[in-house]
């Protein structure tokens, strides 16, 4: 059973228990997730960071920092 909603758009997990506390700012849509995907969500990996993929959530790669670039000179 879901007890949580995914918004994609957001990259937010919302608890369905909650969706009166949230009024409007509840997703109208989005995906239902259940307690043990959301579990799953709570800490990424090292390198990772939460995203979403067919509106699931999902880990994603976390962007290269400038500071490990190096600069192009001239």
């Amino acid at each position: 059973m879901s007890k949580y909603i995914f918004d994609a758009d957001r990259l937010l997990f919302f608890p369905k228990a909650l969706k009166n506390y949230y009024g409007d700012d509840f997703p109208v849509t989005g995906t239902e997730i259940t307690e043990d995907e959301f579990a799953s969500f709570r800490i990424p990996p090292d390198g990772k960071m939460l995203g979403a993929f067919n509106g699931r959530p999902a880990w994603m790669d976390l962007p290269l920092d400038d500071v490990d670039v190096p600069a192009i000179q001239a």
